[in-house]
């Protein structure tokens, strides 16, 4: 997992990510969940911890705007498919680090407009 500190009024630092993950040993396989995915990342913490759901509320509307729908073991995430006749892996893996950046300038903005 690869991630980018989002600063969240009443969190401690470094505890809140967007992030960029992928299953090691099962990337690009043909069957399962093999596809990367991208989403925000609270390590430790689990639904029902005050933390946990006050972020998951704070960015509902953001992680909508960013088609992350799904939640598990993640605050919001969902998998980074490829697009219509894309094939080079090289851009594709380019264009996940771009909407890395991206997806926490949505998300940082949505945080201090809060």
């Amino acid at each position: 997992m690869y991630g980018i500190s989002l600063q969240i009024p009443g969190a401690e630092s470094g505890t809140v990510w967007v992030a960029l993950g992928w299953t090691r040993g099962q990337l690009l396989r043909p069957t399962g969940e093999s596809l990367p995915y991208m989403g925000v990342k609270m390590p430790g913490a689990t639904r029902g911890e005050a933390g946990y759901d006050a972020v998951k509320r704070l960015l509902r509307d953001a992680a909508s705007k960013l088609r992350w729908t799904a939640t598990g073991g993640w605050v919001w995430y969902n998998y980074i498919q490829f697009g219509p006749g894309e094939t080079d892996l090289d851009d594709y893996a380019v264009r996940h680090v771009e909407e890395l950046v991206e997806a926490w300038k949505v998300l940082q903005l949505e945080i201090s407009g809060s």
